[in-house]
């Protein structure tokens, strides 16, 4: 929903949170998607973006549910 903000006249994902994601990861979940933290494990349910090295790339879809490490 954001991807094409602008803030302070700059791009927020391609020339703030790229630029921030360098030896960082960033998660982007649209609304409806959530983390789930039982047991020591950690789920990840629905359409989810992982942001790193100046990067993006969906991580799962609508619908998916992905387990983390």
């Amino acid at each position: 929903m954001v991807r094409d903000n602008i803030l302070d006249g700059q791009r927020l994902f391609e020339d703030i949170t790229f630029g921030d994601s360098f030896g960082n990861c960033f998660f982007a979940l649209p609304d409806g998607s959530f983390f789930l933290v039982e047991d020591g494990e950690t789920w990840l349910f629905g359409e989810a973006y992982q942001i790193s090295d100046g990067e993006i790339e969906q991580i799962c879809a609508d619908g998916e549910e992905l387990r983390l490490e």
